[in-house]
């Protein structure tokens, strides 16, 4: 009875072993399969921060692309106003010289009637002068062919009235 109550206590000491055993290994397997998930829970976490990471980063990336084409597009405006004023600057420039080229053209028609106004006047006036000197030599010559036959006819006056006197002398101391 000793020997059955020894081998019975052996085996209830063996099953009790044996499931120490089992519960060792089962919760070995839970420690085990505990570390895998939380390993597996720390990849996936790691996957996600650097999912959430990159699109941060992209998204970040797309924010600077767009503030830079925002740039360059106020940039390309700036320039596209600044050309536009400078064209427009040079448009009202070419307007003025244009202009002015009209004025001084207008200003040298002008000076050209002006001056042939001018010369006609001139011409006017000293066609005029001539003339009048013409007609002043004219009369100046008449005067003198005036005075010379009067002076003929004076002279031819005078001598004949001499000579009638020396007669009337002659007569006269003839008389006497």
């Amino acid at each position: 009875a000793l020997a059955i109550k020894a081998e019975k206590e052996a085996k209830e000491k063996e099953i009790e072993e044996a499931k120490k055993r089992v519960e060792a290994q089962k919760e070995e397997e839970r420690r085990r399969i505990a570390e895998e998930n939380a390993k597996k829970f720390a990849q996936k976490k790691k996957e996600m921060e650097a999912e959430k990471a990159l699109k941060e980063q992209r998204k970040k990336e797309a924010l600077e692309r767009r503030k830079e084409e925002a740039r360059q597009r106020q940039e390309e405006n700036a320039l596209a106003i600044k050309a536009e004023r400078e064209a427009k600057e040079k448009e009202i420039e070419e307007a003025k010289k244009r202009a002015e080229e009209e004025k001084k053209k207008e200003r040298e028609l002008l000076a050209q009637e002006n001056h042939s106004a001018f010369k006609a006047r001139q011409d006017a006036l000293a066609k005029e002068k001539k003339e009048k000197d013409e007609a002043r030599q004219a009369a100046l010559e008449a005067r003198r062919e005036e005075a010379r036959r009067t002076q003929k006819e004076n002279a031819a006056l005078f001598s004949e009235s001499s000579s009638k006197g020396t007669e009337n002398t002659e007569a006269t101391a003839g008389n006497s």
